[in-house]
């Protein structure tokens, strides 16, 4: 069996994911969810480097826009679940940046501004300009 990691967002809700070796081998279009491209500390800690959602193979897929950043970021793991419904794997990305916002650029691969960027965020720096 998988081994499974529990996220947990600013909400205060817990997500389930199932951790594989990144890059994982996913055939591209297949199946949607959300996702984390994490990497593991020697202490087995997790740090975020990519949350996001969409089909799952694709942040796997060398095509990706961040496949570099996230090899030069030393990613391990690819930790992903099944959600098919839109609006909530959206909801759920947002909810856990708020919360791990080493997953934003410099130190992750996530631009602030993207479609997952909370707008609490967005909000919070254009009025801090």
């Amino acid at each position: 069996m998988s081994e499974q990691v529990e996220w947990t967002g600013s909400s205060g809700k817990t997500y389930t994911f199932v951790v594989v070796p990144w890059p994982a081998p996913l055939d591209l279009g297949v199946v949607d969810g959300n996702y984390i491209c994490a990497r593991q500390t020697i202490d087995g800690e997790w740090i975020p480097v990519l949350i996001g959602e969409g089909d799952l193979a694709d942040p796997c897929a060398e095509s990706h826009p961040c496949f570099n950043q996230l090899i030069e970021r030393d990613v391990t793991h690819f930790h992903c679940h099944i959600n098919n419904d839109p609006a909530a794997r959206r909801q759920e990305a947002r909810d856990l940046l708020i919360t791990h916002r080493l997953a934003f650029q410099p130190v992750g691969c996530n631009e602030r501004g993207a479609r997952h960027e909370p707008e609490g965020l967005r909000v919070e720096r254009q009025t801090a300009r």
